[in-house]
């Protein structure tokens, strides 16, 4: 990781986390496990107030409301603090006992380090925060956080628009992360920078104060002590560092970031909902905070809360105490229901209007026989673009997870994370054998039937998994050796916090180092080293020669085809371009029919009629896109499985009102002489 790119990177820190935990503190829900599991997935939640209020006010949203609301936040919090010091002056929290301090200083080493590990992975595949994403999907990430940068939109009845002049229409895309995104590039003075640092910071820390949190409840219900819950915690964060399914393989087969951010924080929302105490209702506004938020980032993540959770209450009924426990939060999870419908309300709207398309998607996997669905299911199988890892596993964290299993059965204690892990293994299992038609589908059609998706699920709860093996196996140890000179008198919590450093140093000295340097690969893929090119050196001198002054006026809009990466003259240069989208917008036809007939334009008075009313002047024409999937695409205009080159950009040479001013590669830029096609109007007409 380059020195250059620590101030993206603590900017996004700052705009990751300290909303969230500004909210806490106004509502004096001081529990660190709250503020690791609820800080990010709430700091979105504020971010996404701020926008609704921004949008209703009429002003602009950025890093000057959301500081505002922050600061606001933090003076409710130090005025309740300060009258609560007033009014109870001795109320001192309790201190951790001494005999569990080591153990807890173990886990936060342990998870320094496997944040260090993980970022360093990261930016090792990146290279550098200015890294421009080359996937399909980051295509529309990047414009969304540019239009919100440059606009000040932020709403969601405002995004994603069609148009970006206009603003008009919209087609809703979840925009929770692209809110934080958008601040952290505004501050940083560059969308791309501000959605990569983003990115990095939520696949990194997030996702490791979300399993660090989750982690620790598991353990605390297996009947584990604060300190050894702790240092679990740690073990989780660096075994979910080195993971390649979700959020690794979705970066690298598709850039599906807003996915990837709402299940890099679902399962910190589940551990604070898990802990949710009876009628404490500031905590209940501050859990239903969280929910917005990460439903704000993707409504899918209302599926991955939900079936978590019911899985996890279903293994806990078979416990001591897993009734009780539930029945006392009731009241407590319906006021978070509440207050996360009120605040996810405008999101709501707009995704249910969306709803059909998702779970119509076809399947991206096919049928296999049972015994290859069981192999896929339970292990941790590479998967992706790379053909060298076809076959390959991450065995050693899997292992860690069988152990975690074992050790939870044998205690009979903490069924929770077990029967998440089993319930969504029961999916991905079912998927396998009924792609697309199976009881699963109620579940899977919330993830457009997409295995990458479904899969991160299950590979999530791994890690929780091996803290408890860990955990577990070093305690039985530890209690063991205790027994026994010469530590006969020595602490167990002490024993057991250097055995779980002595398992995970050479996991950190073998398999995970392994596993960084796969994914440092898969990452590299499609931002420091790409083996597929959007955006080449051919483009960004066309960029160039756009931005020069005198070339594309005000009002004025290029026509492209958002596959090869000509949103970027909007994202770098803020030059409007027709097209945003890759295959077009369902309802918005001139979308997608330019793309398919723009060459007609001579004969169709139809296709003539929407240049001339978008005010074209230029056409951008790449001849060597990469190519995507198009199973789907607005009234079938692509008719065929894959998509790469629109077929009204094809044969423009000669064309009556275009000449090309610039030609670099497969890079040509065409000057549109809108007179030339008024005439044709008019001799039509």
């Amino acid at each position: 990781m380059t020195i250059g790119a620590l101030p993206g990177l603590l900017v996004a820190l700052v705009v990751s986390v300290l909303p969230g935990t500004a909210l806490l503190f106004a509502l004096r829900v001081r529990r660190v496990v709250w503020v690791l599991g609820a800080g990010p997935a709430a700091s979105i939640g504020v971010a996404a107030i701020t926008a609704i209020l921004c949008g209703l006010v009429g002003i602009p949203f950025g890093p000057v409301s959301l500081s505002v609301v922050v600061a606001l936040l933090v003076a409710v919090g130090v005025f309740r603090w300060v009258r609560g010091r007033q009014s109870q002056p001795d109320d001192a929290r309790p201190l951790i006992p001494r005999s569990q301090r080591v153990t807890i200083a173990v886990g936060v080493v342990l998870a320094l380090i496997g944040v260090a590990y993980s970022l360093h992975m990261w930016m090792s595949g990146l290279h550098e925060l200015g890294a421009v994403p080359q996937e399909h999907d980051t295509i529309g990430h990047s414009a969304l956080t540019a239009y919100i940068q440059y606009s000040g939109r932020g709403a969601p009845w405002q995004l994603m628009p069609v148009d970006v002049l206009s603003g008009q229409p919209t087609s809703f895309y979840p925009s929770g992360m692209h809110l934080l995104a958008a601040v952290t590039g505004g501050v940083m003075g560059s969308p791309i920078v501000g959605l990569n640092a983003i990115t990095v910071v939520m696949c990194t820390v997030g996702l490791g104060m979300a399993e660090a949190a989750l982690a620790y409840v598991a353990l605390r219900r297996a009947g584990v002590n604060q300190g050894m819950a702790v240092a679990g915690s740690g073990v989780a964060v660096i075994v979910v560092g080195g993971l390649q399914s979700p959020e690794i393989h979705m970066a690298e087969a598709g850039g599906i970031l807003a996915n990837m951010v709402s299940l890099a924080l679902f399962l910190g929302v589940v551990a604070v909902l898990l802990t949710l105490r009876r009628r404490d209702w500031p905590a209940a506004v501050a859990a239903g905070v969280a929910c917005a938020g990460v439903f704000a980032a993707h409504p899918s993540s209302a599926a991955s809360v939900g079936v978590t959770l019911v899985a996890w209450w279903i293994g806990e009924a078979f416990t001591r105490g897993g009734l009780r426990r539930l029945g006392g939060q009731l009241l407590s999870l319906l006021a978070a229901v509440v207050a996360t419908a009120v605040v996810a309300s405008p999101y709501l709207i707009q995704a249910f209007k969306a709803s059909g398309i998702t779970s119509t998607w076809p399947p991206d996997f096919g049928k296999l026989t049972f015994p290859n669905a069981l192999g896929q299911t339970f292990s941790l199988p590479y998967a992706g673009w790379i053909p060298t890892y076809d076959g390959r596993s991450q065995v050693v964290a899997f292992g860690l997870a069988v152990l975690g299993i074992a050790a939870v059965l044998l205690t009979r204690r903490g069924f929770g994370p077990v029967a998440a892990y089993g319930v969504w293994s029961v999916i991905v299992l079912g998927a396998f054998l009924s792609p697309g038609t199976g009881f699963e589908t109620s579940v899977t059609g919330f993830f457009y039937n997409a295995m990458l998706r479904i899969r991160g699920h299950q590979s999530l709860l791994v890690p929780v998994l091996a803290a408890l093996g860990v955990v577990l196996t070093a305690r039985w140890i530890a209690a063991w050796l205790a027994r026994r000179p010469p530590l006969r008198r020595a602490r167990i919590g002490w024993v057991a916090a250097a055995l779980v450093a002595l398992i995970m140093i050479p996991y950190l000295a073998g398999p995970a180092r392994t596993y960084a340097d796969t994914n440092e690969r898969y990452l590299a893929t499609r931002y420091g080293a790409p083996d597929l090119w959007r955006i080449t050196a051919e483009d960004q001198a066309a960029f160039d020669f756009l931005a020069a002054p005198g070339r594309v006026g005000p009002g004025e809009r290029v026509m492209n085809s958002a596959n090869d990466g000509s949103t970027y003259l909007y994202v770098e240069k803020k030059i409007p371009v027709v097209n945003l989208s890759t295959l077009g917008v369902y309802g918005v036809p001139y979308t997608y029919k330019l793309m398919q007939k723009f060459n007609t334009y001579p004969t169709d008075p139809t296709i003539r009629k929407s240049i001339l009313d978008l005010n074209i002047t230029w056409v951008y024409v790449d001849e060597s896109p990469p190519g995507i999937g198009s199973p789907v695409s607005p009234e079938n205009w692509v008719g065929a499985p894959s998509f790469s080159f629109p077929s009204g950009f094809a044969n423009l040479k000669g064309i009556a009102g275009l000449t090309e001013e610039f030609h670099q590669g497969a890079v040509h830029v065409y000057r549109l002489d809108r007179s030339v096609l008024q005439r044709m109007s008019d001799t039509a007409g």
